[in-house]
């Protein structure tokens, strides 16, 4: 970015730069961590990964439209590792309904 003095400033792109950005990334982390705990109930598991994957598409996408506002930067391994969020929840949530799939048949053979 380019400073009132034509003078350029450096600045990162961070989850604290934009207030929408930080929810979003608390709301994630604060979820994947109650994700863990809720292996009893696991349609309430399947349910909360499902709306955490989609919350991490939501912030991919705002962390995208944020770039917009940079002329130049590099990008670091950390940034490229923000598409992997997506892509395991979703294998978690694949995992937890065959899980369930199981269980339910279990039950059928008692």
């Amino acid at each position: 970015m380019i400073g009132k003095d034509n003078i350029p400033r450096y600045e990162k792109l961070v989850a604290s730069s934009n207030f929408l950005l930080l929810i979003f990334t608390a709301l994630l982390i604060g979820g994947a961590i109650a994700i863990i705990f809720l292996y009893k109930n696991r349609k309430q598991q399947l349910w909360f990964t499902v709306t955490a994957a989609g919350l991490s598409i939501i912030n991919i996408v705002i962390y995208f439209s944020q770039l917009k506002k940079f002329i130049s930067g590099n990008v670091s391994l950390a940034a490229v590792l923000v598409f992997a969020i997506p892509v395991f929840l979703l294998l978690a949530a694949n995992g937890i309904w065959k899980d369930e799939k199981l269980v339910k048949s279990l039950d059928r053979l008692r």
